[in-house]
């Protein structure tokens, strides 16, 4: 009958330690699974606090930049006719006799309010008129820029030129086609 309690008390020993181990694992395992919890939950409010600290940011930079949104937007609010007119007022200035033609909107970037006006002008004088006439146009009171400029010598005359500029002028105006 000894040995019999012997192996009773054994057999308990073995089931204690097995249970034992099965707590361990458990244990273990619920652990891992509050560190991964933790972690995703970690990842998260950093990814939220990135998004916030970004708006704010944005909102900042919005608030920074309101003049110079008004200054530009003040800049870019010219009509079509009022570019027509600086554009000959700038032949009268430089002396030469200058023509517009072409008058057109370009295509723009899909999210800007800005369109491109494409205007060419023709204008024929003599070559320092015409330099000038150049210098005038490049420095234009206008967000513009000068796409390609051709200037020709012109025949029968042995001082008159001929210029031809295509240009482009921001503006955003609403332009009726």
């Amino acid at each position: 009958m000894h040995t019999t309690s012997k192996g009773y008390i054994a057999w308990l020993l073995l089931f204690f330690a097995l249970s034992a181990w099965a707590l361990v694992v458990f244990f273990a395992l619920s652990i891992s699974g509050s560190e991964a919890a933790h972690a995703s939950v970690r990842t998260q409010n950093m990814e939220e606090s990135a998004r916030a600290s970004s708006a704010v940011r944005t909102h900042a930079l919005v608030a920074e930049t309101e003049d110079e949104r008004a200054q530009l937007e003040k800049i870019l609010d010219v009509e079509a006719l009022s570019m027509a007119d600086i554009l000959e007022d700038v032949g009268k200035s430089a002396g030469v006799k200058l023509r517009l033609s072409g008058a057109s909107p370009q295509p723009s970037g899909a999210n800007s309010p800005a369109v491109p006006l494409g205007f060419h002008v023709d204008a024929e004088g003599k070559f320092s008129a015409l330099a000038r006439t150049l210098m005038l146009l490049e420095k234009l009171p206008l967000a513009s820029e000068i796409d390609r400029i051709e200037l020709d010598k012109s025949t029968g005359s042995s001082d008159s030129w001929h210029m031809s500029v295509s240009l482009h002028v921001l503006t955003t105006s609403k332009i009726s086609i």
